[in-house]
């Protein structure tokens, strides 16, 4: 998605909501998003049952003015099975950067919100701008795993390829070294209005 204007109650730049689903090699670039309610996130707002977000980004301004809302840089919320199940979601190779907003600062994060019964892994980092809220890297809540997975950087540490370790910059991405973050190649592969 490019340069997209986009105002929800449960969404995301690319994705509402997303269940048993996989998202990959998809990238969401200077989208506004304002979310009125609930979950908002750079790529996609709620997501429960199982899935894989790999190889995606978002750049995206992010305003949730809900004061119970769930703001995240990539996913907004991250919740438990439906039916229970424990489902094992897959956060691999991905960023988000851009500037965020959000009434209740107690439930942000640079990528994506989870509660701790629900299981995230990954097989490659992702990094968030730990500058794009207001609050500090070290108050944005994390969950026990966290520290491997969700790795914060600052807009001048994501402009540098050789930050992002174990990414594939031979086939999946492309960077303008120094001058902007990563980007999927080639090119068409980004969605654009």
């Amino acid at each position: 998605v490019d340069q997209a204007d986009i105002e929800t109650a449960r969404g995301g730049g690319l994705i509402g909501e997303a269940y048993n689903s996989s998202i990959s090699k998809s990238g969401v670039v200077f989208a506004n998003i304002h979310g009125v309610m609930d979950y908002v996130g750079g790529l996609t707002g709620y997501v429960r049952d199982g899935i894989k977000v790999i190889d995606s980004y978002a750049n995206a301004n992010i305003i949730n003015s809900h004061s119970l809302g769930y703001t995240g840089g990539l996913i907004g919320y991250i919740a438990t099975g439906s039916d229970n199940n424990a489902y094992v979601h897959e956060i691999t190779r991905t960023y988000a950067s851009g500037h965020s907003s959000n009434n209740n600062t107690q439930i942000f994060h640079g990528i994506a919100n989870y509660p701790s019964d629900v299981k995230v892994v990954s097989n490659g980092p992702s990094y968030f701008d730990s500058e794009m809220s207001l609050l500090s890297a070290s108050k944005v809540p994390t969950q026990p795993n966290d520290a491997n997975i969700f790795i914060p950087s600052n807009i001048q540490m994501m402009r540098k390829q050789a930050n992002y370790v174990g990414w594939d910059f031979q086939n999946t991405w492309a960077i303008a070294e120094g001058a902007e973050s990563p980007r999927l190649q080639p090119r068409a592969a980004e969605f654009s209005y």
